[in-house]
């Protein structure tokens, strides 16, 4: 998007119609401009959402949302012809919305065809000193209310992936990452639990410890790595490559030691992304599952129809990471990660991986590994104890994200004090 010429870039923002107190009835102010400002405080929340018409929203942490506010403390919206010309302005860099006799736009046009879209973009926004500052952001577009109107999620990106310590997970993460050259290691969890933030960080780590060649396949990119040891190409499926599939595929042209794929959620990519594997590379890539064994679950069920690639799928899984993130007790309401890590090189695993009763074997593998029978593996609940224990998070919110009824059940009965 084009640097953000308003006269107003260096104001604060407040609700259309109103700037620096002046009444101006039929003026809005562009929606870059509105953003790019929100972004200048997107530490206290991962996530903007707009609807025509309606205030925009704020999320601050999972399950907590606010409406934003201009400095006036009046509610922020956006019109529809201003989210139009948002988006032009992610596509074309032209803050403006098309004639109404012209042809539609290529984005236009895809957006019919799909109903949603999901771009990276740059929004720069003014400061005091005059000079403007990027921000690099996940968008989400879609239609809604029948084709009427757009709807708009924009998420914040950091520019350099934190390491695989500061996000929070255990040593065993660290290790599985540094002492493997091939294989597969899956990233899993539900949506906004920061799977891509953890893949970007072991690729990170591998960037500065070993000389490799990596390419990503991403939808979108969102971390712009530096070469530091290794090489490190990246693909943005849509842009550069068709599919996820189709980019597992290709990279295998490209000689690369370490493919990450930015996430695996058909039966195609599955295989593919088992092909390369098998072929001797590092694949990192993440699915959406409550566990780790419900990972193993999910695919074995992309692989059902055939068992060379369940056996397959035996040898080369790694490990999984399973993660979670959960409100923390701070006044910031910042969140924690919780995790589970299952050491997929044991040999309870391949047996439950290639078993000829699966759902029996993961079920059996699920209890050994709440007893910590599985050696270098970390249990979810153990992880939310710690947190809980440690003062980080409630009781009642490790119970909301507790894998088991079980585990739900001790959680909430630490909120109920001693018994008498």
């Amino acid at each position: 998007m084009t640097k953000d010429s308003s006269p107003d870039a260096d104001k604060p923002v407040r609700a259309a119609g109103s700037i620096a107190g002046k009444a101006v009835p039929h003026r809005e102010l562009p929606l870059s401009s509105i953003v790019g400002k929100l972004l200048a405080g997107r530490n206290q929340f991962t996530d903007i959402h707009i609807e025509s018409g309606n205030p925009i929203m704020l999320r601050r942490s999972a399950g907590d949302w606010a409406t934003a506010r201009g400095a006036d403390g009046s509610e922020l919206k956006a019109s529809h012809k201003a989210i139009l010309a948002f988006v032009n302005g992610i596509f074309t860099g032209k803050d403006e919305v098309r004639p109404s006799q012209a042809d539609e736009l290529p984005w236009e046009i895809e957006l019919k065809r799909q109903g949603s879209l999901h771009p990276a973009s740059v929004i720069w926004t003014g400061t005091e000193t005059g000079d403007p500052i990027p921000y690099r952001v996940r968008c989400t577009i879609q239609r809604q209310g029948m084709g009427e109107s757009i709807g708009l999620v924009i998420r914040a990106l950091h520019d350099v992936p934190a390491s695989i310590d500061k996000l929070g997970l255990p040593l065993q993460v660290s290790r599985m990452v540094a002492n493997s050259t091939q294989g597969l290691i899956v990233v899993t969890g539900p949506t906004g639990s920061g799977k891509s933030t953890t893949l970007a960080a072991m690729i990170e780590e591998i960037n500065k410890s070993r000389c490799n060649n990596i390419l990503t396949i991403e939808d979108p990119i969102e971390f712009e790595f530096e070469r530091n040891k290794s090489i490190i190409n990246q693909r943005e499926v849509h842009i550069d490559v068709p599919s996820f599939e189709r980019g597992v595929r290709d990279a295998l042209r490209f000689v690369p030691d370490v493919i990450m794929v930015g996430e695996t959620r058909d039966a195609d990519t599955m295989r593919a992304v088992l092909r390369a594997a098998e072929s001797g590379h590092l694949v990192l890539t993440s699915m959406h599952a409550g566990s780790s064994v419900g990972a193993i679950r999910k695919m074995l069920a992309y692989l059902s129809d055939n068992p060379a690639d369940i056996q397959a799928l035996s040898g080369c899984l790694v490990g999984i990471v399973a993660q979670a993130l959960v409100r923390s007790n701070d006044s910031e309401k910042s969140n924690v990660l919780a995790y589970e890590v299952l050491n997929c090189r044991d040999n309870a695993v391949q047996q439950a991986v290639r078993s000829a009763q699966p759902q029996e074997a993961l079920s059996g593998l699920d209890e050994k590994l709440r007893a910590k029978k599985i050696e270098g593996s970390t249990v979810f609940v153990d992880s939310l104890r710690n947190l809980v224990k440690a003062g980080k998070i409630d009781p009642r919110r490790a119970a909301m994200a507790a894998p088991s009824n079980e585990d739900k059940t001790e959680f909430l009965r630490m909120t109920q004090g001693p018994q008498a």
